[in-house]
């Protein structure tokens, strides 16, 4: 789960609102410990789900928004040394959002955390040598 997305004055807002309404059940169980394990945690869960699936879904229109900008601009009939300047912008735009979406997901996983059967992906692979490297350098 991400608790970034509690920082944010919607995602925030939404939590608070779901825990009074959460709070309302306590009496159906027996004591909060019960509450917690069979209600909150499932509720909780499937809050952040949904928040995620919001944010991505909102960011992929966003970045197809940003490609259809791309695409306007290169169907112009301008010079290209005049389109290299516009199409900066939208590609930046595109480079955040992707970089944003890679960024929750862990660089150095350990073995005892990936599932049986599971390996990194190459793009973690190649972050952690980075890091290696770049740590070597500062140990100089």
């Amino acid at each position: 789960m991400n608790t970034k997305l509690l920082g944010e004055t919607t995602s925030g807002n939404r939590f608070q609102q779901e825990w009074t309404r959460w709070r309302l059940q306590e009496e159906k169980y027996l004591d909060r410990v019960t509450l917690w394990e069979k209600y909150a945690k499932r509720k909780i869960r499937f809050l952040f789900i949904q928040e995620k699936t919001e944010k991505t879904r909102e960011d992929i229109i966003n970045e197809n928004v940003y490609y259809l900008c791309i695409y306007g601009i290169l169907k112009d009939n301008r010079h290209p040394r005049e389109k290299t300047p516009t199409l900066s912008h939208p590609k930046s735009k595109i480079v955040r959002l992707h970089s944003k979406r890679v960024q929750f997901i862990t660089i150095d996983t350990h073995e005892s955390t990936l599932f049986q059967g599971e390996s990194p992906p190459f793009f973690h692979l190649l972050q952690m040598r980075k890091r290696r490297v770049a740590d070597d350098y500062q140990h100089y």
